[in-house]
């Protein structure tokens, strides 16, 4: 299941934060549909050698492939959209003080926002996840980051590109 790069049995971020989303289901949304957990490691500090997130598999199959080989029918399409605009109305009624991704503290610490784990990091190094930023005051300031990072990231790449040099 990892697919990011852990050095030294170090956490597996992204996992963790996979972890303590479905977790948050469980705890705080039960109306959501998520699988149920039943046991993870983030180092690779155990028999399997490996992070690993042991859960029930969800009956169904995933909306790309219900789209594309299933035909669904106009009825099926809408009753999906129904569920996911509940699934939304529930998450916008339970808030975040701040903007970032969720963290499992373990045991009785829970949940918790923290440093901002988003695709366009995935494959980073543990140095750079680590100094990554966050948890943020709100959702502008989390985006603005992204914004920021992603043009310090263009700068370095094309140095010399007239496009790319601040005036």
């Amino acid at each position: 299941m990892p697919r990011g790069r852990i050095k030294n049995g170090q956490e597996h971020e992204f996992l963790n934060s996979e972890y303590a989303t479905l977790r948050y289901l469980w705890e705080q949304l039960p109306a959501i549909p998520a699988p149920r957990l039943h046991s993870a490691s983030f180092t690779t500090n155990n028999p399997a050698k490996t992070p690993y997130i042991n859960m029930d598999k969800v009956p169904g199959v995933p909306l790309w492939r219900a789209v594309r080989e299933c035909e669904m029918r106009r009825e099926k399409v809408h009753e999906m959209l129904r569920q996911m605009a509940d699934v939304r109305k529930a998450l916008a009624l339970h808030t975040w003080v701040e903007t970032g991704s969720l963290t499992d503290l373990g045991g009785e610490f829970g949940v918790v926002v923290d440093k901002q784990l988003t695709i366009r990091n995935f494959f980073d190094d543990w140095e750079q996840i680590h100094d990554r930023p966050g948890a943020f005051e709100s959702s502008i300031a989390f985006y603005s980051n992204l914004l920021q990072e992603t043009w310090r990231n263009v700068q370095k790449r094309d140095r010399n590109s007239a496009d790319t040099l601040v005036q």
